[in-house]
């Protein structure tokens, strides 16, 4: 079982339409969209249930570029681990009078990145990654990684890490494209969350993820999702296949509730149909 027990993976589905979900300027996915309590009703309890289903899907899977859950106890995709402790490492190096020293990060390649305007307070350090095979490891990096410190004179006051289309590759195992947020408040205590584009055209997390089973056995586990437009529920799910319907569910169903007391159910079927209840508390239906 995948598990991230105290590290917590979100991986996040997106579009680049309204509802303050949106492309973020540097070409990376950035969740802006509802984080308050959905209020699951007959307008959008089917929306939410096959958004949910969607997001287990992309937060099993481990196949080519695509964003996905990274295993960071057992480090069975990539160290995102060492990764982070290179960045912090050279976001250290900042504080020197010349970033140029961070080409020293690269044995080939190159990384730069912004001279900060100030010595105390935030302070956000936007890196730009070519290509960079990043020194003492077999890891090598292209993208932009925004890292923000919430005090830049006391790294202990935490910091958060925003990948956006940080590509990875690693000889022997499958390149891979991060649009991550890593919020900490300390090196040792870390929420992440992974940002991946859904076919819905909005923008959805799925967080605190446990997952069991294969697509085609069927995906058991739980996690919080976090629909763009509709906000969050915590979904349980059971036998989730798919295949016949691309990042759909096949088979399997899915429990979605919010903690306004509102929740939903839903069904797939694998001819790509999906039908399911909903309840506000006092009001309940069923969609087909």
């Amino acid at each position: 079982m995948k598990q991230f027990g105290l590290v917590c993976i979100a991986l996040i589905l997106s579009a680049c339409g309204g509802d303050g979900s949106t492309l973020s300027d540097n070409g990376g996915i950035s969740y802006k969209g509802n984080t308050t309590p959905a209020a699951i009703s007959a307008d959008n309890a089917e929306e939410i249930g096959s958004a949910a289903g969607e997001s287990v899907f992309n937060a099993a899977t481990s196949e080519g570029s695509a964003p996905l859950a990274i295993d960071i106890k057992n480090a069975s995709v990539i160290d995102l681990a060492e990764i982070n402790l290179l960045i912090i490492e050279s976001a250290k190096l900042s504080m020197l009078p010349s970033a140029l020293i961070l080409e020293d990060k690269c044995s080939s390649g190159s990384v730069s990145v912004n001279e900060p305007s100030h010595e105390t307070g935030p302070v956000t350090l936007n890196f730009v990654y070519n290509a960079c095979r990043m020194t003492y490891t077999t890891i090598t990096s292209t993208g932009r990684v925004r890292f923000h410190y919430n005090n830049y004179s006391d790294h202990s006051a935490g910091y958060s890490i925003t990948f956006s289309n940080f590509r990875i590759s690693q000889p022997g195992r499958p390149t891979i494209t991060l649009n991550m947020h890593v919020e900490c408040a300390n090196t040792s205590s870390c929420v992440y969350s992974s940002d991946f584009v859904g076919s819905d055209g909005r923008i959805h997390r799925i967080s605190s993820f446990s997952v069991s089973g294969t697509a085609s056995t069927g995906y058991i586990g739980s996690a919080i999702f976090y629909h763009g437009r509709w906000g969050r529920v915590s979904i349980s799910f059971n036998s989730l296949t798919y295949g016949n319907c691309r990042s759909v569910p096949d088979g399997g169903s899915l429990v979605f509730s919010s903690t306004n007391g509102s929740s939903g159910t839903i069904e797939f079927e694998s001819d790509c149909t999906r039908s399911g209840t909903w309840t506000n508390g006092s009001v309940s239906g069923s969609f087909f």
